[in-house]
């Protein structure tokens, strides 16, 4: 997948947010919005590429 690597990126943004004791709430919180974020992007591409697929078989070029 194309953008597997964001959920990774939201896992490196919300670990600095461990670090500080006062901000230990915030580190689950970034995590499940960033991987949210991701998989909704995630859906929203394999959704196009169905799109642009569905359509090529509907026009074949031959």
């Amino acid at each position: 997948m194309t953008t597997a690597p964001l959920s990774i990126v939201a896992l490196l943004v919300a670990a600095p947010a461990e670090w500080a004791s006062s901000l230990d709430w915030l580190s689950p919180l970034i995590f499940t919005a960033g991987a949210t974020l991701s998989g909704l992007f995630n859906a929203a591409l394999l959704g196009l590429l169905t799109r642009r697929l569905r359509a090529q078989d509907a026009h074949p070029t031959a």
